[in-house]
């Protein structure tokens, strides 16, 4: 049986923002919200975890980048981003994990549906990266999100104190932390990698572990 997130839930209608596959400190974050309103109508930001998740393979760290249509000149807002599917970047990206998690405990067990997530065809960036978030979340007992309307000068936002800002320059830094600490795939040949992609922790310590932060 999945056991609830272990702290109190922070009622805060809205957030601007959601990852691909978040790194486990903003999922963590992500849980103690409800309900999840996405209000995706800031200025897209480059090199961030918008549309980019980081594993951990044999060689230590890797990127896996959701190619956009208008490439690295794109300028609008989030929600007008579109993926761009002219080369086959989800089968690439399912068999990366395939290979980096293939001997983690708990792959196989959502390889199925994994597969039929990454068969999915969104036009826009914030619908897929809803569609991660939501079905990650469903596996830790965490309220789904959904897509709202509004702006994100307006309701009650999610503050920094809550959310806090990861990039891939900052994910990893002690000032980031507390980390959580499990065993990853390849540690005992590459070391640890702290607060990469959920799905890292979800396939070596499986959904029913929870996360031992209590409440913050």
């Amino acid at each position: 049986m999945l056991q609830k997130a272990r702290w109190k839930i922070k009622k805060v209608n809205q957030i601007t923002d959601l990852q691909y596959f978040p790194c486990i400190n903003s999922f963590i974050d992500l849980g103690k919200i409800s309900p999840i309103n996405v209000v995706a109508v800031r200025p897209f930001r480059k090199s961030g975890f918008t549309n980019r998740t980081i594993i951990v393979g044999s060689a230590g760290p890797l990127s896996l980048s959701i190619p956009l249509k208008g490439g690295r000149g794109i300028r609008c807002r989030l929600d007008e981003v579109e993926i761009d599917y002219s080369a086959d970047w989800q089968l690439n990206h399912y068999r990366t994990l395939s290979t980096c998690y293939g001997k983690s405990p708990f792959f196989y067990q959502f390889a199925d549906e994994l597969s039929a997530l990454y068969s999915k065809k969104p036009t826009r960036l914030v619908d897929w990266n809803l569609d991660c978030y939501n079905w990650s979340a469903e596996k830790f007992g965490f309220p789904a999100a959904e897509m709202g309307k509004g702006s994100d000068t307006g309701g009650n936002l999610a503050t920094p104190s809550i959310l806090r800002d990861y990039r891939p320059t900052n994910y990893g830094s002690p000032e980031m932390g507390p980390f959580l600490k499990y065993v990853q795939v390849f540690e005992s040949s590459i070391g640890f990698f702290p607060n990469v992609s959920i799905l890292d922790f979800m396939f070596c310590e499986g959904p029913s572990v929870g996360f031992p932060f209590g409440e913050a």
